[in-house]
């Protein structure tokens, strides 16, 4: 009896090293689910990762990954592939890495046609956070998403297709897990129009709708004025959030306000610094991508500056700057400060008035170096203007922590000096909470 009992013990204890291993020689288990791309190929989701170590293999690839170099060699050698992870990548922070392969059915990739872009959804059908783009001869790639609904069990990949010729076609969805899924706090949403006081600026929240298209229509409206309905036809799963937002200094009525930035959380740990995309102070309006979920109670940072009504003390000038020779880096090195700002303009790179085409070594460009600025203490270049009258109309700027670059084009041939007028403001915040609306937005303006 007793001679049973361990053969039986031992027979357990066999079966229960052997299911371990089993296990550890399987990959885990990953989404299922594929896609059939306009190329003829299939495309899949291999795996779904979070955090910023993204690993994909077999569970014993794991168990390898954390042990020494030399305990690492020794079980490649003897187990060889279960012990090898299959795909690797590292993410500066966390995000939700989709491992997407694609494949074709019979004959290799044909010569690449467009592109694909993939955009994550919820199970409602809307679409939104990052767009990821790619050429369509790869076969992987792994998007990260910083932004996706954490509260949703279930997400979809979507995956479109952007021809050579034109266009946009969606080529459907794969469901995946979400593997952030669980139960969060819930913020309570403020009720619009919400209205505050920032300083001597009076701010108004009237609206915040989401899942817009860049296209908008413009109607005339009786007695004046007119109406701009923001549409939903978002045929290539881009989004855009609109907010209607009135500015009105309460003292100084010379200063005019804008939004220049805003910043959107929520409480499941969501965090986007939305980049604006259109509107202002006259249409009061402006839109930002991406789009925010609207299942989700949002808190909006908005960042406000003046455009307008600057104080004497708030704005400097260099004024007869010698624009030099044509195609010729002309030093200048003047320095200047103002409210603790110390501004350098180094130098003018002349060129010729640029033609339709839009090309850094055709432009212009006005170099500065700056020392004092802070994240709410802001350098803007209010106006710049040559001898002869001429307004220049900066194409582009560049600016990192200590530098700045304004690109210009239009600069008059017979011009030989330029003033560049600058303001050196503090930006102010305020803060909204609130619960986005779904659907066809309008906003009437009257005269």
């Amino acid at each position: 009896m007793k001679r049973l009992l361990k053969i039986s013990l031992l027979l357990l204890v066999l079966f229960a090293v052997g299911w371990a291993l089993v296990s550890l020689l399987r990959s885990p288990p990953q989404p299922t689910g594929s896609i059939v791309l306009p190329d003829g190929s299939w495309a899949h989701i291999e795996a779904v990762t979070y955090g910023t170590n993204h690993l994909v293999g077999p569970r014993l690839a794991y168990v390898a990954d954390r042990m020494p170099q030399s305990i690492r060699n020794l079980m490649l050698r003897v187990i060889g592939r279960p012990a090898v992870m299959r795909f690797a990548t590292t993410t500066p922070t966390p995000q939700l890495v989709v491992w997407l392969n694609r494949g074709m059915v019979v004959a290799p990739f044909p010569p690449a046609q467009g592109s694909l872009t993939c955009v994550l959804g919820d199970t409602n059908g809307f679409t939104s956070g990052r767009v990821l783009n790619y050429p369509c001869r790869y076969a992987l790639e792994f998007p990260g998403f910083n932004v996706w609904p954490r509260r949703e069990r279930e997400i979809t990949v979507n995956v479109y297709h952007h021809p050579t010729t034109g266009g946009v076609l969606r080529c459907g969805s794969i469901v995946f897990p979400n593997p952030q899924y669980r139960s969060y706090p819930q913020w309570k949403p403020e009720t619009l129009p919400s209205v505050k006081s920032i300083g001597d600026v009076e701010v108004t929240l009237e609206k915040l709708s989401t899942g817009h298209s860049q296209s908008k229509d413009y109607n005339r409206i009786k007695g004046g004025g007119h109406e701009i309905i923001f549409g939903t036809n978002r045929v290539d799963g881009e989004n855009y959030t609109v907010s209607f937002m009135r500015l009105r200094p309460v003292t100084n009525t010379n200063e005019v306000w804008h939004v220049s930035h805003v910043e959107t959380s929520d409480a499941t740990g969501n965090k986007i610094g939305n980049n604006m995309m259109s509107g202002g102070h006259a249409d009061g309006h402006f839109t930002y991508a991406p789009a925010l979920w609207p299942g989700e109670t949002w808190k909006l940072n908005c960042e406000l500056k003046r455009t307008e009504g600057f104080k004497a003390e708030e704005q400097f000038a260099f004024r007869d700057v010698p624009l030099g020779a044509m195609n010729v880096t002309n030093r200048v090195v003047w320095t200047t400060n103002c409210n603790g700002v110390s501004v350098t303009l180094e130098h003018v790179v002349r060129r010729a008035p640029a033609a339709a085409e839009f090309s850094s070594s055709l432009e212009s460009q006005v170099y500065f170096t700056t020392v004092g600025l802070t994240n709410d203490l802001h350098l803007d270049l209010h106006s710049a203007r040559t001898d002869n009258g001429t307004n220049l109309n900066q194409l582009w700027w560049s600016v990192s922590s200590s530098n700045r670059t304004y690109s210009i084009r239009d600069i008059p041939t017979n011009a030989v000096t330029a003033d560049f007028t600058f303001t050196v403001q503090r930006s102010r915040r305020v803060e909204f909470t609130v619960k986005p609306e779904v659907g066809t937005a309008r906003k009437v303006t009257l005269p």
